[in-house]
Order: structure tokens, then C-alpha cells, then sequence
């Protein structure tokens, strides 16, 4: 799988020097999001979406959180998913030349 990204946020364990030799000899490029940039994780702004639809309802158990997570995620429309995405994707070279929103 040369040639593709390994994306990592900023936690604590991903240190380039430690990281990069590994990630690279598996033939992937390391990229390193700038703090707190859940605009180039796509996943960050699905949780976003899905805690603000949960938060808004009582829950009285396990069951109706599931239920209410389901429906939620169901809610997420393709469309939005994609535009996520898309924002992502345009936002990647300008982390890729470290320039900051």
C-alpha cells in the first residue's frame, strides 16, 4: 500500500521521531494535523453531528441511547457526509504546507 497517508492528530504518543521511521519504512507517508483541526478528520465532524441530534433527547437506558444513535446516524444524509469529506480534501494542502486556518 505505498503511497498512501497516515493521518494523526496531535495526541500525546504521535511523535515524529518515533512515528516516522516506522510509518515510512511501511512505505506510507506521515501526516501530522495541526492542534485541534477536526475539519481534516471527517470522523470528528460525524460525532459533532450525531451528539448534537443524542444530546437533545432524555435517555432512560442503554436501549433508548442505541436507539437514539441509530436514528441519528440514519439522519446523516450522504450528501452531507460527502460535503464533509470534500471540506477535508480542501483543506489538505494547505496542511500539507503547515499553513494554519
Amino acid at each position: 500500500m505505498r503511497g498512501f497517508f497516515i493521518v494523526m492528530d496531535n495526541a500525546p504518543i504521535h511523535i515524529p521521531d518515533m512515528n516516522d521511521p516506522v510509518v515510512l519504512n511501511q512505505g506510507y507517508v506521515p501526516i501530522y494535523l495541526h492542534h485541534y483541526s477536526p475539519e481534516l478528520s471527517p470522523i470528528e465532524n460525524i460525532w459533532a453531528i450525531l451528539k448534537e441530534k443524542v444530546k437533545h433527547n432524555i435517555l432512560k437506558d442503554a436501549e433508548s441511547l442505541t436507539t437514539e444513535i441509530i436514528e441519528s446516524s440514519e439522519a446523516v444524509t450522504l450528501e452531507h457526509i460527502r460535503n464533509i469529506i470534500q471540506y477535508s480534501v480542501n483543506r489538505f494542502d494547505s496542511c500539507w504546507s503547515k499553513v494554519f486556518m
